[in-house]
């Protein structure tokens, strides 16, 4: 429930769900569970864009997901973390971070958490114009994203790829990336943060 009060934007009302949870499982003596809850709150602070808050509460998480050996929730709460140490400028802990997540999921042979681990890092990559680096994540990226159907994160793959290329001032392959980035927008009806049809538009006039 609190998941999906926080999907429509009802974060004060998500975290009093939350904090319900949190006493039922306290009267229960189930205290294994509230690594979930607290990865819960941390992705509604982190909505709230309160990163300090929500690194905090995904400690939380990661403590009790290390002391009762959830491995998969221990490597989401890494990420979240890491996703905060980003948001904050700070690259090298945030980085590390994602290292240790992805360590994590590769481990436990989890294509979705490896791939998301690797594109944040080529997206990293990218900004920091270390773009030979960039392209190989991807490539990585690419092979543990093969057969899956993870339109979200296939849009984000082809985006940032498409923008690697530009960068290096191959066009034609730009183009090519962000075309079928758009095709997951529409067969998906996907949002476009990265404004991909204008650049497709821009991209495609100039040659």
């Amino acid at each position: 429930m609190g998941g999906v009060l926080s999907r429509d934007g009802l974060l004060v009302e998500a975290r009093a769900v939350l904090q319900r949870a949190r006493d039922i499982w306290d009267e229960l003596g189930r205290p294994e569970q509230q690594g979930y809850l607290w990865q819960n709150f941390g992705q509604l602070s982190w909505k709230a864009g309160d990163p300090d808050q929500a690194f905090d509460d995904y400690a939380k998480a990661l403590h009790l997901f290390e002391q009762f050996g959830r491995r998969k929730g221990a490597a989401n709460a890494i990420f979240g973390q890491a996703l905060c140490e980003l948001s904050r400028g700070r690259f090298m802990s945030g980085l590390s971070l994602v290292e240790r997540a992805e360590g994590v999921f590769e481990q436990l042979g989890d294509p979705h958490g490896t791939a998301i681990c690797l594109l944040t890092k080529a997206e990293a990559a990218y900004l920091q114009s270390r773009y030979d680096e960039a392209f190989v994540l991807h490539k990585r990226a690419a092979h543990w994203l093969a057969g899956q159907r993870w339109p979200d994160l296939w849009y984000n793959h082809l985006a940032s790829l498409g923008a690697v290329h530009e960068a290096v001032g191959d066009l034609p392959e730009a183009v090519r990336c962000w075309a079928q980035a758009v095709h997951y927008l529409d067969e998906y009806r996907l949002r476009d943060p990265e404004n991909i049809r204008e650049r497709l538009s821009a991209a495609t006039n100039k040659r």
